[in-house]
């Protein structure tokens, strides 16, 4: 009997360690987030100033146990921010962003337990699509791609895959089905972001019910399936790939035209730089609800020698049109060693003239271009006077490092802590 009870709790402790060592299983499924009511627990860790909190719960660390994110509008900083907690209640990170358009889903796409975000998020001019990694305690942005719709009611044919038409994604054996080639990615209209380690826009197919069957694609693509780690190595920029021409940079923007060009040496090499302003060569008409239009892209082009030029873009500094403001645009751009300052005017939400001087520094060691200034005034409208309270300067001791390409216009530095 003795011998019985203790081959019983041999095979009772290894089990329990084989259950304690037991990897997670990859979630090959996209899981949405849902919305509850927030408790006293989550609300101690938001400030109070704060008095709407959309809270949701997923188990986005793949523990069985569910985390929580949290998002609120800051209307001073006109953006909204995320903060994300553990199903112990431990704020792991904050994140911001201004779009008004956000979908998001959650699925397991690499060997770790943390789960990968889907995030849609946009505007109706434009929305991206991108996977996002859960590291170092921020989100990280693995992969930016173009979403095919296959709707099994509709066979033959490939539909635009719209955030709120996607249901699932099409996955086999932890690997995506993809269409990697640049001959198969589609050139997309709109505001969207093109980031500069990649050097097309992929396909990802997914499922659903297209409810725009107009926007059909009926074109064969080669697609078969990829890891994600496959898909990403298949378009990222290689060695000297993020070299330009000035005639390959205008043949890529062929539906624009350059507004502003400045010439200069920001990294002191004594080659000539080109900092270029453009706007389309079509401005179309604001939307019914939009209130202003970002479409009139800065290029900054480091001389790399035998014509070719390391590009740097930003798509979201320059106010290419607002409603009802017959004072905004481009004022002047000035050099001054390797930093340039940009000077804009627009409309706030209110009417009122904005006024932004905004200052980049090329940093000579890192090769980077950063936000070293920002000050944003405010004018009556109808005479021009200034605003109280008074502006001041503020410098990345305030704002923290802002990279040339994450820059954007609707954000107010002046009051980031």
């Amino acid at each position: 009997m003795k011998i019985v009870i203790y081959l019983f709790l041999c095979l009772f402790m290894f089990s329990c360690k084989d259950q304690g060592n037991e990897k997670k299983e990859a979630i090959s499924y996209l899981v949405k987030a849902k919305e509850i009511p927030i408790n006293k627990e989550i609300r101690a860790l938001i400030p109070n100033e704060y008095d709407k909190v959309i809270t949701e719960t997923i188990d986005f660390d793949n523990d069985s146990k569910k985390d929580y994110i949290c998002t609120v509008y800051d209307s001073k900083k006109q953006a909204n921010i995320e903060y994300w907690i553990t199903s112990d209640y431990k704020l792991l990170f904050q994140n911001e962003f201004s779009e008004s358009m956000n979908y998001k889903f959650f699925i397991n796409l690499d060997n770790d337990n943390l789960m990968e975000l889907f995030r849609c998020s946009g505007e109706e001019d434009g929305i991206d699509y991108a996977f996002y990694d859960i590291k170092n305690n921020k989100l990280e942005p693995l992969l930016y791609f173009t979403p095919i719709l296959i709707d099994d009611s509709k066979p033959n044919n490939y539909y635009y895959g719209y955030a709120w038409d996607i249901s699932e994604i099409v996955i086999s054996d932890n690997k995506l089905l993809s269409a990697i080639t640049i001959n198969d990615s589609i050139e997309r209209d709109g505001n969207i972001q093109m980031p500069k380690n990649q050097r097309f826009l992929p396909i990802i197919f997914f499922k659903g019910k297209t409810t725009q069957p107009e926007i059909k694609y009926n074109k064969t693509f080669k697609k078969n399936y990829y890891s994600l780690e496959k898909i990403r190595n298949s378009v990222k920029v290689k060695d000297n790939q993020h070299l330009k021409t000035i005639t390959s940079l205008k043949s890529e923007l062929a539906n624009y035209k350059i507004k502003k060009e400045v010439k200069c040496d920001l990294n002191k090499d004594k080659k000539e730089d080109l900092i270029l302003f453009f706007e389309p060569k079509e401005i179309k008409n604001l939307g019914e609800y939009d209130s202003y239009l970002l479409n009139s892209p800065v290029y900054v082009l480091i001389n790399a020698g035998q014509d070719k030029f390391v590009v740097s873009k930003n798509d979201k500094i320059i106010y290419t049109l607002s409603f009802n403001c017959p004072d905004d645009g481009l004022k002047k751009v000035v050099v001054r060693d390797n930093s340039f300052l940009i000077e804009q005017n627009t409309c706030d939400e209110f009417g009122n003239f904005q006024n932004d001087n905004i200052t980049f520094e090329y940093n000579l060691e890192t090769k980077s271009i950063t936000l070293e200034k920002f000050k944003r005034d405010y004018f009556e409208r109808k005479d021009h006077s200034e605003m109280l309270p008074l502006s001041t300067m503020v410098s990345s001791k305030n704002f923290g490092k802002v990279f040339f390409e994450d820059y954007d216009s609707r954000k107010q530095y002046d009051k980031i802590k």
